[in-house]
């Protein structure tokens, strides 16, 4: 009769005949997971189950937020987030609280695009390669749609951290309330203070995380025969950095003071003031205007370093060329979108809802790019005549009603 350490060895030895196909990929994790969770105290493991019911906040009362929590129970998840840099993964392994927030940006930052240009022959679809990466951006081009794919990505990154800070969904050592000194032009009888969005920490991080993948300048001691490959990554590295910078910048050119009134019986007798990020709705408004008016560049030198410069056109040689200073920047000229070509990211415009006489880019004359339309006629559930019963039940009725709706062939 064996003992209980052959019985267990017989067993292990039983269930490697029954699978003779390696584990995948996700299984592995999952077993790596579950190795590293056995390892950990049943007090912690109740601590981490308990935050997910407070989610952003601290888990209990050792001030540890949940989503960092988890994260720092598998170590090696920092260099399986596709799509960064060596540089950005040591970022991550240092500073895991923070990049939890930046993924949630980032996240946030593509569905806002993928809302912006949802009438547009571009709809921020993303080459096969990008998909999926940490920070979805357009990284194999440099058009103006990977130029707004770096800026958008850029600010939901700032404008997530900078939220997280205040609302103390981060550990007090890393960052808190904001800083900022009293605006000038406050008004002498409001007092500065409350608890503002910490957009100069999150400018700072987002700055050191994002520029992080523009790492390797190239070097000027390369052979002759590379000089124009250099010259063109050169060039494509101040373009996204250059592009990250506006998408921070209308951040905080977007961020508003906020008021609040103190006094006897609502007099509003004093004003507690803080800055705040705005909705993210206007920042994804503004960078849709600046994709736009976005400025097509070329690598050129000036007081003996390069640059990028506006491109020149031939018949305006002598125009005054704009300003690059706040706009978004651009190389090379964008594709046919109107085709499907999944290698440039290009998914056709066959069957996108269309908006049958509307005069811009919705409509189905330039959405469709002159290739015609199909209406149908859809019947649409919705909940409708609402009403709030004593307490606390809303109740709705169900309308149904037909739909008009055309999509491109």
């Amino acid at each position: 009769m064996c003992n209980q350490e052959s019985r267990r060895l017989t067993c292990v030895h039983e269930d490697e005949d029954d699978s003779m196909q390696p584990p995948g990929e996700f299984q592995s994790f999952i077993m790596r997971a579950g190795r590293r969770i056995r390892k950990v105290p049943v007090f912690l493991l109740a601590m981490m189950l308990t935050s997910v019911f407070h989610a952003g906040h601290s888990v209990w009362s050792f001030n540890i937020p949940h989503q960092a929590y988890i994260i720092s129970l598998i170590p090696g998840i920092c260099p399986n987030l596709i799509g960064l840099s060596a540089e950005q993964i040591k970022i991550c392994f240092e500073k895991r609280e923070q990049i939890v927030n930046v993924g949630t940006g980032a996240k946030m930052a593509i569905k806002e695009c993928q809302f912006q240009f949802q009438y547009r022959r571009w709809n921020c679809s993303m080459p096969d390669k990008d998909k999926g990466a940490f920070l979805e951006r357009i990284t194999r081009q440099s058009t103006r749609e990977a130029a707004l794919t770096y800026a958008i990505s850029s600010a939901g990154a700032m404008w997530a951290l900078a939220k997280a800070c205040a609302e103390g969904n981060l550990s007090t050592a890393v960052c808190g309330c904001s800083s900022e000194a009293r605006p000038a032009d406050l008004a002498k009888e409001f007092m500065w203070g409350g608890c503002g969005d910490n957009l100069i920490y999150a400018e700072k991080f987002t700055k050191k995380f994002t520029d992080a993948a523009e790492e390797s300048m190239p070097s000027s001691g390369k052979r002759a025969k590379d000089a124009k490959t250099l010259a063109k990554l050169h060039a494509k590295i101040l373009m996204n950095l250059h592009n990250n910078k506006i998408g921070r910048m209308v951040v905080v050119e977007k961020s508003v003071i906020e008021c609040k009134c103190h006094g006897v019986s609502g007099s509003c007798s004093l004003k507690t003031c803080w800055r705040q990020v705005s909705a993210f709705r206007e920042v994804g408004n503004t960078l849709h205007d600046k994709y736009d008016a976005a400025i097509h560049v070329e690598l050129g030198r000036e007081l003996g370093r390069k640059l990028l410069l506006p491109k020149r056109k031939r018949r305006a040689y002598k125009r005054q060329l704009p300003s690059t200073k706040s706009e978004l920047v651009f190389l090379e000229s964008s594709p046919n979108f109107c085709f499907r070509d999944p290698k440039h990211g290009t998914l056709g415009t066959r069957g996108r809802k269309c908006i049958k006489d509307a005069p811009g880019t919705e409509g189905c004359k330039l959405l469709c790019c002159d290739k015609g339309y199909n209406t149908r006629i859809d019947l649409e559930e919705k909940r409708c005549k609402c009403k709030f019963y004593w307490c606390c039940q809303v109740r709705c009725k169900v309308c149904k009603a037909n739909v008009t709706v055309h999509t491109c062939n």
